[in-house]
């Protein structure tokens, strides 16, 4: 049902990262991510990678496991301020995948901003003006809790009722692409930021 491209591992991982692998974890939610302490690994295909492989580029390419679910979960690496966007957030839209993100406060209002819709039939976006880290991360984890309880036929219904929006969506990153091809995530963080 869900993908997160993100690693559990023992080294430095961020909080909001941490807690939402062991909500995963804890609530056996029906999501491919890796584990490289346990040597899980989402399988790469090189076919997804027709622009080669460079993590910070939001069109590198994606997992097998990517294609098999219905929604990303995203996080972006910074959460308890200010909203920028990074290659995580430019994947789903690229890729025409219905997306959640664990970011800083006010992102969806933002994206709104730019011209993107909301997939208010999957999700309640009304954590995203919550400035406090800790309330936002938790909502959104117990909006997946809910999805995940959901049959996978559900969960596929909804989202092709929204394909509208999905390619809405991806004409809209397409448009703005050149604004988002830097090979950092702070050359997207910068010329956002300029914008706005």
């Amino acid at each position: 049902k869900f993908i997160s491209l993100i690693s559990k591992t023992n080294s430095e991982l961020k909080a909001h990262r941490t807690r939402l692998i062991e909500f995963i974890e804890l609530h056996d939610i029906d999501c491919c991510y890796s584990n490289l302490d346990e040597n899980k690994t989402l399988t790469e295909i090189s076919e997804s990678y027709p622009n080669g492989y460079y993590k910070n580029n939001f069109d590198y390419g994606v997992p097998k496991e990517y294609f098999e679910s219905c929604i990303d979960i995203v996080t972006e690496s910074l959460t308890s301020f200010s909203t920028h966007f990074s290659e995580k957030t430019y994947k789903p839209l690229f890729y025409k995948k219905p997306f959640i993100t664990i970011a800083g406060p006010y992102y969806y209002e933002t994206l709104k901003k730019y011209g993107f819709e909301l997939y208010d039939e999957l999700f309640n976006y009304t954590f995203d003006t919550e400035e406090d880290e800790i309330v936002r991360t938790n909502d959104v984890m117990m909006q997946l809790k809910e999805l995940n309880a959901m049959s996978l036929k559900e969960l596929k219904n909804i989202c092709r009722s929204i394909q509208s929006k999905i390619d809405h969506n991806y004409k809209t990153v397409m448009k703005q692409r050149p604004n988002f091809t830097e090979e950092t995530e702070k050359g997207w963080f910068l010329r956002v930021q300029r914008r706005g």
